[in-house]
């Protein structure tokens, strides 16, 4: 029980900095599929809203939303896929 608390300083940041690297790659995705998301929303609505001849802000909402979402669970699949 008390093994862990005899480390020295050393050994607990080389572990630190391990995990750190493996926690890489999975954050990355992440912070891509944010953004991916996001991207797919501000496309979706300025897209709809050029489409228009008249602005809806409701429906560019709606649209996009309904994308956002639809990507986002696309991405989901492929987090887990990867985790």
């Amino acid at each position: 029980m008390t093994k862990h608390f005899t480390k020295s300083n050393e050994t607990v940041g080389l572990d630190m900095a391990s995990e750190v690297r493996q926690m890489r790659p999975t954050l990355i995705a992440l912070l891509n599929s944010v953004l991916v998301v996001g991207g797919t929303f501000v496309f979706v609505f300025k897209a709809v809203e050029y489409s228009l001849s008249s602005p809806d802000i409701v429906l560019q909402v709606m649209a996009a939303l309904i994308c956002a979402l639809v990507v986002a669970l696309a991405e989901v699949y492929f987090i887990a896929k990867i985790i």
